[in-house]
């Protein structure tokens, strides 16, 4: 599998004001100048970096329960990762839904 082409979704995003398709660390957009620096975009995007960061505290617990339990390392890993990468899907298509009907 291609390192780059599983990686690419997450460093592109869409520009909450013309819905166009651009990279994650621009600074602006390059098709209508959109500021992502300015303090309404900052407080827009709070509220996604606390809950991706909820969710992995979630699957931390999940993982360490897991091998707490008596479970071996490898399985307590699984139950850390897998949660987290189809959490980061769904959170990364229910950002695409929000960002194109604002």
């Amino acid at each position: 599998m291609n390192l780059i082409k599983t990686i690419k979704p997450f460093l592109e995003t869409y520009c909450p004001s013309c819905k166009k398709k651009i990279m994650a660390h621009a600074h602006k957009c390059p098709y209508c100048l959109y500021n992502f620096k300015s303090p309404q975009h900052i407080r827009k995007i709070a509220w996604q970096k606390k809950a991706i960061r909820y969710w992995f505290y979630f699957c931390l617990f999940i993982g360490v329960v897991t091998f707490a339990s008596g479970e071996n390392v490898g399985i307590a890993f699984l139950t850390f990762v897998i949660p987290l990468l189809i959490g980061m899907i769904f959170f990364e298509q229910i950002l695409k839904f929000l960002n194109f009907f604002k």
